[in-house]
């Protein structure tokens, strides 16, 4: 397996366990690590064959301000879910 860092996404949300917590935005920032096999994309040179992160950075960015999660496991999950 290699893995591919992806650091730093930022975005505002309302997440938190309180509904107070939930009315205001914060700033929330994500760094994921995506463990996966880069040898095809070694060999061909071609996008096909690697994951597109300006996809996965959009994913994370649309969940982390669309969506709304008491805890921070959840949205961890639902990014993780989204992603695979």
């Amino acid at each position: 397996m290699d893995s591919v860092f992806v650091r730093g996404l930022e975005f505002e949300g309302n997440h938190g366990y309180t509904a107070a917590e939930r009315r205001g935005t914060r700033r929330f920032r994500v760094s994921l690590v995506l463990e996966l096999s880069l040898e095809a994309a070694s060999r061909s040179d071609k996008i096909v064959d690697t994951v597109d992160y300006w996809k996965v950075s959009e994913t994370v960015v649309r969940l982390g301000t669309q969506s709304t999660f008491k805890l921070l496991e959840a949205l961890a999950g639902a990014i993780g879910h989204k992603i695979q």
